[in-house]
């Protein structure tokens, strides 16, 4: 090259490569299974990834919320990896859209998650991290999140305080606008 391009082009020296904003592949997995799983489109507001310090994960918890356990493929026996929280207004949308074909424009009334609500949320929530995985199988050193899976939901968040392990955890949050003045949230936690 001569002088002048080469200034133009930054020497020929590649730029470093930018970090991966997880959080926001997370939102856009989020988004493909709500669209393919049942037919609704999110819009992500906020994404954003923090580290959660030992012991405190109980207390920053959606309750009342669907707290989906998060394990490795074949390790269901063992003690869960992270877990998955979906915030009422997500649930009630998951299912809004599978019983009656579409999201009303108010908020859901908070309360308590049922085991029709988890079976109903199931699919979209294995829908959101087989995409993220699939997403993340492109970088050239994906993370250990890659190939978690859905397992059983808990039954409220003190469940949660006993089951998983103890140390620090990486939480990735998203916010979503479900419909028109209502939003919902969906966090996915994983150990460090």
């Amino acid at each position: 090259l001569n002088p002048a391009l080469r200034r133009m082009t930054g020497g020929g020296v590649r730029p470093a490569a930018q970090p991966v904003d997880l959080a926001r592949l997370l939102g856009l997995a989020a988004m493909r299974a709500a669209s393919e799983e049942l037919a609704l489109r999110l819009a992500v507001t906020e994404a954003a990834e923090d580290s959660v310090p030992d012991g405190a994960l109980a207390g920053d918890l959606p309750d009342p919320g669907l707290l989906f356990r998060l394990d490795r493929d074949g390790l269901a026996g063992e003690a869960p990896l992270g877990l998955l929280t979906l915030c009422p207004d997500l649930v009630a949308a998951a299912v809004e859209c599978q019983t009656t074909g579409a999201v009303r424009p108010r908020p859901a009334e908070p309360r308590r998650p049922t085991a029709t609500d988890a079976a109903m949320a199931e699919a979209v929530a294995a829908a959101t991290l087989a995409q993220f995985a699939a997403l993340l199988c492109h970088l050239p050193d994906p993370p250990e999140v890659a190939g978690l899976t859905v397992g059983a939901p808990f039954p409220d968040p003190g469940a949660v305080a006993l089951a998983l392990r103890e140390g620090a955890y990486r939480r990735w949050r998203l916010s979503f606008r479900i419909a028109e003045g209502r939003t919902g949230t969906l966090d996915a936690i994983a150990a460090r």
